[in-house]
């Protein structure tokens, strides 16, 4: 258990109200610090090094997160009062304010550019198969769903803590920047087609880049692209739901399938 342990027992307390805020992307990003929640999350970014301001438990909770003790303050909730902090219907009791810290994505290796994704579910599966892909880092231009709401952490499943994810004001910009060093392959319909065991360039950077799920990729991104692929379909189907076009995207570039 961490040095303090305080009670509360008000949804009124200053404190609850302000956890209930961190729901807002508007509030997250004010104060730079996310909630976190169950043992899953919380601990991953425990083990990861994150910050944490404090850690918060309902009553109930006999969890071994409660023992952590390099937390500067911990607190202690009725029930039902966590869970309305909480956005999960059934919370595991345990919850953690972190200091949100998004380190900057390097153009090198293998690198996940999101343009205007807008499902949460989408970013958090693309992030966790990201880094179950090995690459390096995830860029999201700042239309995309944010990738440290609720929805998108848990879809992440804790890959957020083990490698760079950024979002930028312009992603046009940052590829451009990268693109002096980079091969950007973009997904299209009149695309070259993926052939297995095809790689294109040996490029010391490869972005790829995953459109909006109902307009795919913007025009202006188009412009920056260096390569554009198409995966092939068989069936009947039109499309690809845009997190499983990015895993065959990422495997298939990585060199894995």
């Amino acid at each position: 258990m961490s040095d303090q342990v305080r009670n509360i027992t008000s949804r009124k307390n200053p404190n609850v109200v302000f956890w209930r805020s961190l729901k807002e992307i508007r509030v997250r990003r004010e104060h730079r610090l996310v909630l976190l929640e169950g043992d899953k999350l919380t601990g991953e970014a425990l083990s990861a090094g994150l910050r944490c301001r404090e850690l918060l438990m309902a009553e109930s909770y006999k969890g071994r997160l409660g023992d952590a003790g390099n937390v500067p303050v911990s607190y202690q909730l009725p029930d039902d009062v966590f869970q309305s902090i909480c956005e999960t219907k059934t919370p595991q009791g345990i919850a953690g304010v972190f200091y949100l810290e998004e380190p900057h994505v390097q153009p090198k290796g293998l690198i996940l550019a999101l343009d205007a994704v807008q499902d949460p579910g989408n970013v958090g599966t693309m992030i966790r198969t990201a880094d179950a892909a090995g690459f390096q880092g995830v860029v999201l231009s700042r239309q995309c769903a944010d990738a440290w709401g609720s929805k998108a952490l848990r879809a992440g499943m804790g890959s957020h803590f083990h490698l760079p994810v950024e979002t930028v004001d312009s992603l046009l910009a940052w590829l451009m920047q990268a693109g002096k060093r980079a091969e950007i392959i973009v997904s299209q319909l009149d695309g070259e087609l993926l052939q297995k065991g095809v790689l294109h360039s040996g490029s010391e950077c490869r972005i790829i880049v995953i459109g909006n799920e109902g307009r795919g990729v913007s025009e202006e991104v188009k412009t920056a692209a260096t390569c554009h692929v198409r995966i092939p379909m068989t069936g009947k189907a039109e499309s690809l739901n845009a997190a499983v076009a990015a895993g065959l995207l990422m495997y298939h570039f990585a060199g894995l399938i």
